[in-house]
């Protein structure tokens, strides 16, 4: 090889060097740009078991799981445009487009995959779920429809692990279900009913009570508070942000240590054991979920059509605990 040959072979291999070290730095920044991560389609709620994981859709439409105590990812495979709902006992629950809806399919796929990543498995009975919405150990709700209805139901619970369908009456759903256990009951939330000074108030609606395992949170006559028992609370913030309740749709999540909540563009936190908060203005269209040591934020981007949303999200540690 002549000199002239080797110096054009080195200036290329040297060009080919710069190059993939320019792909790898654009890999690196289309995963993480100061610390925030792109994403896909976040709705309505940012999927999270509020202690520890998250999980939702990368750019590239795949689904993964982010461990906010050791800052692993892991990614779902075989669930390519599945939007994360919820996360609960260490399964991630997804809603899959599939094909067009017939009379005996709903066109829709609802799966589930360990937060250890790997490969996502249909449920029982997915022909007939519309849509997914929360996940325990043994109990999805969901909605469906049966043989007998003309729309769907959607005050249904699938068991996941055998595929029996309950139905229940508005009542008993919003009375919260514990997924969690075998046979349906009430779920372990606390059940006092707070004290109001003034209460009744003729010139007010009833209050709006968000049930956590530890706290309760109340919307009342302009007020955000937030109630160990009966008797003790705190102001947390302004109120009037759940004319329709406390759901699973609605803003409010309580977590072990944090809840967090949105007033327009402003994102909201608060943890009831160090009463620490977390106030900040974001874009709108902004999401937050609580997870043990402080918050995770999914900031709205871009909107492509009436369907596509990117975002950026972030977790924020507030203070770590052991």
């Amino acid at each position: 090889m002549s000199s002239s040959s080797r110096a054009g072979h080195h200036w290329l291999l040297a060009l080919l060097m710069v190059l993939a070290g320019l792909l790898l730095a654009s890999g690196r920044a289309e995963a993480s740009v100061n610390g925030w991560t792109r994403a896909l389609n976040i709705s309505p709620q940012i999927a999270s078991d509020d202690s520890r994981y998250v999980a939702f859709q990368r750019r590239n439409a795949v689904p993964v799981v982010i461990d906010t105590w050791t800052g692993r990812s892991r990614m779902i495979s075989k669930a390519k445009h599945c939007q994360p709902r919820d996360i609960g006992a260490g399964r991630v629950l997804m809603i899959c487009p599939h094909t067009k809806r017939r009379s005996d399919d709903t066109g829709f796929r609802a799966k589930t995959a360990s937060v250890k990543g790997g490969k996502a498995t249909e449920l029982f009975k997915t022909r007939k779920i519309y849509d997914a919405y929360e996940i325990g150990r043994y109990w999805v709700a969901i909605s469906t429809y049966t043989s007998y209805s003309t729309g769907p139901i959607y005050d249904a619970y699938l068991n996941w692990r055998t595929g029996f369908i309950k139905e229940m009456d508005q009542y008993n759903v919003k009375s919260a279900i514990d997924l969690d256990r075998k046979a349906i009951r009430w779920t372990d939330v606390k059940w006092f009913t707070p004290r109001f000074k003034g209460y009744p108030n003729p010139f007010f609606p009833e209050p709006v009570l968000c049930r956590g395992k530890d706290v309760v949170i109340s919307d009342w006559k302009g007020e955000l508070r937030l109630w160990w028992d009966s008797r003790s609370s705190v102001r947390i913030g302004r109120g009037n942000l759940f004319p329709e309740g406390c759901s699973w749709l609605e803003a409010m999540r309580i977590g072990r240590n944090w809840v967090t909540w949105k007033n327009g563009p402003v994102m909201h936190g608060y943890d009831f054991r160090t009463h620490r908060r977390f106030d900040r203005r974001f874009t709108p269209g902004t999401k937050i979920t609580p997870v043990r040591d402080g918050v995770v934020v999914a900031r709205e981007t871009h909107r492509y059509g009436k369907y596509f949303k990117t975002y950026m999200v972030k977790f924020f540690r507030l203070g770590g605990r052991s």
